[in-house]
């Protein structure tokens, strides 16, 4: 019984160490995940995303609706505090595929940034939860969801601007599957419209559909390679490249 006891208790131990480190190697992944980069830097990290999920919390946290409790005066001095400090977030690069166009002729990567491209970074955030089974009047059953789903969208204005990439062929195809476009925005305003649903058996939820619009005015751009953190061009809110 005694050696029964003890193996339990190893066993036990076992598990829960081995849960622990678990614990800690995922905490440890996701700190290394929040890296602060500077506007200065002059390389990524590989596969960086920016603030996208930071700017989704900071929309969602009312610093751009007035209190009750405060004045006109604090609320625009609060207000101000979070206009003027930068965020920055990327865009997938698979958004604009379709801006990327090699001549052959001249051997080059012709990059165009437009306001045809995507405007905005969206993140989706919900805590839908099953809740029940519903019935429609034909009988059929159906597993409803319950709970709140939040879209945050921040809305850049982007110029009209080409770029161009001397290079050969081979090199244009690898050049151009990470290429990736990175922007420092000021946040100007974000409103909030929330809608609620009821659940049918098309569309089975029953919440609120809370969006955050946000609008941005840009700080810089950067053309970089999510592969490898490798920033080819910085460029200002015209889209010129900066410093040349």
């Amino acid at each position: 019984m005694k050696i029964f006891s003890v193996l339990l208790s190893v066993i036990i131990f076992l598990f829960v160490f081995t849960t622990a480190e678990s614990v800690n190697a995922k905490a440890r992944i996701a700190k290394k995940k929040e890296i602060i980069v500077s506007m200065d830097a002059q390389k990524l990290p590989k596969e960086f995303v920016g603030d996208n999920k930071i700017i989704a919390k900071i929309m969602n946290a009312h610093y751009f609706e007035k209190s009750k409790y405060e004045t006109n005066e604090a609320y625009e001095q609060r207000k101000k505090a979070v206009e003027d400090k930068v965020y920055v977030f990327s865009h997938d690069e698979g958004e604009y595929r379709d801006e990327l166009v090699y001549d052959a002729e001249e051997k080059t990567l012709v990059v165009t940034i437009s306001p045809r491209m995507p405007k905005d970074m969206s993140e989706i955030i919900d805590n839908l939860k099953p809740s029940y089974i519903g019935q429609n009047a034909f009988g059929a059953r159906k597993q409803v969801f319950a709970g709140n789903w939040y879209n945050y969208r921040l809305e850049i204005p982007l110029p009209s601007y080409k770029y161009y990439f001397p290079m050969e062929p081979e090199k244009a195809k690898i050049f151009r599957q990470g290429l990736s476009l990175l922007i420092w925005v000021k946040i100007l305003n974000v409103e909030r419209d929330t809608q609620y649903m009821s659940a049918t058996y098309n569309v089975a939820i029953d919440g609120a559909h809370i969006q955050y619009n946000g609008k941005a005015s840009i700080v810089e751009m950067w053309l970089y390679d999510f592969d490898t953190g490798e920033i080819y061009k910085k460029l200002n809110a015209d889209g010129k490249p900066i410093g040349t």
